[in-house]
């Protein structure tokens, strides 16, 4: 199974470069939690999604996008389908919808999709995470993880 983690976001943006923080983790901890598949890991943190990447997207059997949200608590962690993507991703240049199915329109490309938005605190000048949103890190990458796991369990 080809895996593609996608972690976006302004990594000078404060909690908007969660996207990149926990690609990066998810890409550290692969071959621990994947064993041999870990192979099949693709990992890319951009900090925008543009048309380029709809091959790379195309290639997925499961694609995991990473993003920051607006919401009211920060360092939330919710697993979404594309089209109930946060509002925030849309400062992203394209939004994961249209580039899955630019994707589709191109290459062929089917991938499952599954976005792992964090709630943000700041989307203020600088490098590091707010505390809340680095709080969050461990559990967002626990569910990209889990998101993973379920396919592999029901794949004969």
């Amino acid at each position: 199974m080809k895996r593609l983690v996608v972690g976006y976001g302004n990594t000078l943006r404060r909690d908007d470069g969660i996207g990149a923080v926990v690609a990066q983790c998810v890409e550290s901890e692969a071959v621990k939690r994947l064993g041999p598949e870990a192979a099949d890991l693709h990992v890319i943190t951009p900090f925008q999604l543009l048309p380029e990447h709809a091959e790379i997207l195309a290639g997925a059997d499961i694609a995991v996008f990473v993003d920051a949200a607006v919401g009211d608590t920060p360092g939330e962690v919710r697993c979404l389908e594309p089209s109930a993507e946060p509002v925030a991703t849309g400062l992203h240049g394209m939004g994961v919808t249209a580039l899955s199915q630019l994707a589709a329109t191109l290459y062929g490309g089917r991938s499952r999709i599954v976005v792992v938005a964090v709630t943000a605190e700041t989307f203020e000048f600088g490098e590091s995470l707010s505390p809340a949103v680095e709080a969050a890190v461990d559990d967002a990458v626990a569910a990209v993880f889990e998101i993973f796991g379920s396919l592999s369990v029901g794949r004969a």
